[in-house]
């Protein structure tokens, strides 16, 4: 009859590849689509596998930051600080991480703490030693943080840190904690200084103030002092007195032996003319049964004095203890020759002195009979 049929098989030959057809043209229209998606994918990717060192660099380095303002810093992670901030501080602005592009460096001589004082502006303010700030100080020392006058005594008692002072060097109070009360592992002395109402809270990192010979141990030191001050001391425990007082008198309270904690002037001998130096000790020793605390120095003490300021302690009680035999040198001086050392004679004597104190300590026959 002249109709036309399709076989199954040719129908679904048909079906099958018309459908082939359509979904070969789907397939080629997705794959670019894919293809784009997953380009910007692996840029996104990308961005973000660049982000996070960025960012991991960022916190590592904030989390080294506080670490060095607390004192708790290894000595590698502040000299690789100190690397970063002398690079930002000197450097290209351009140049610099982006975790330091917003930090603002400038000189400063506020205050008379240090003339060479960089003061650091942070674009975000950061916690360490419980106060939260903006800004940072960098001196020769290091890298420090200012406090008011609460935040200072607040951290002085939480750490019980022991003050120094001078009248003769700059800064004339430091708070500290000794060396030989910081464990083994820690690197640093928390060291705050203060100048009027300017205070400094810093980390001495560098062991330049501890060299062998200032490693006397206490009780050592003690012993030497004693002997001088009893003016029975051999050569060598008075060159080692010597290198105290010359530490003392010579250098700022940052670099002072753990035995010193205040040194100031006071009136020589007979007060006439002059004035002499006085170191007060951190702890009392015992001499001639008596508690001393400070020690006064004719300044050419080779040629001089050293003596134990008793203060108001009585002359009689002085005598009593130091040179009950004494022959009066002068109306308020009394002496006693000892052995002589390396061929200079020595004397004990007790002073009362003009303004009301009592010395006692040792002396050569010059300084004796010349005065001070």
């Amino acid at each position: 009859m002249g109709s036309r049929s399709r076989s199954p098989s040719g129908q679904l030959q048909g079906v099958h590849g018309h459908n082939s057809g359509l979904s070969r043209g789907r397939r080629a229209c997705m794959f670019p689509r894919t293809i784009r998606a997953c380009v910007l994918m692996l840029v996104a990717c990308c961005g973000l596998a660049d982000a996070k060192p960025a960012q991991t660099e960022a916190l590592r380095f904030q989390q080294n930051l506080i670490a060095v303002l607390e004192c708790r810093a290894t000595p590698q992670v502040l000299q690789a600080m100190s690397r970063q901030l002398r690079a930002a501080r000197y450097g290209s602005a351009t140049e610099r991480p982006a975790h330091l592009r917003g930090w603002r460096f400038s000189a400063t001589d506020e205050g008379d703490i240090d003339n060479a004082t960089t003061r650091i502006e942070l674009p975000e303010a950061i916690t360490a030693n419980g106060i939260s700030t903006r800004e940072l100080l960098a001196d020769d020392l290091g890298l420090g943080m200012s406090l008011d006058a609460v935040q200072r005594d607040r951290i002085v008692a939480e750490d019980d840190l022991r003050m120094r002072t001078s009248t003769l060097h700059q800064p004339f109070r430091t708070w500290w904690r000794p060396a030989s009360e910081v464990p083994g592992e820690a690197q640093a002395w928390r060291v705050m200084r203060s100048n009027g109402a300017d205070h400094r809270l810093t980390c001495d990192y560098r062991e330049r103030h501890q060299a062998p010979r200032d490693q006397q141990a206490p009780e050592a030191l003690r012993t030497d002092l004693v002997a001088v001050l009893e003016c029975r001391a051999d050569p060598e425990a008075w060159q080692r007195f010597g290198d105290f007082w010359t530490r003392v008198s010579s250098h700022s309270p940052l670099a002072w032996p753990a035995q010193a904690r205040a040194l100031d002037t006071a009136a020589c001998m007979n007060g006439k003319g002059g004035r002499c130096e006085r170191i007060t000790l951190a702890a009392p020793i015992t001499v001639h049964g008596l508690a001393v605390s400070s020690m006064v120095l004719e300044p050419s003490y080779a040629a001089g004095y050293v003596a134990a300021d008793l203060g108001q302690v009585p002359v009689d009680e002085a005598l009593r203890a130091t040179i009950p035999n004494a022959t009066a040198a002068a109306e308020n001086i009394w002496t006693l020759p000892v052995a002589p050392l390396q061929g200079r004679s020595r004397e004990r004597f007790v002073v009362h002195a003009d303004d009301g104190r009592t010395l006692m300590g040792c002396a050569t026959s010059k300084a004796i009979g010349s005065g001070p």
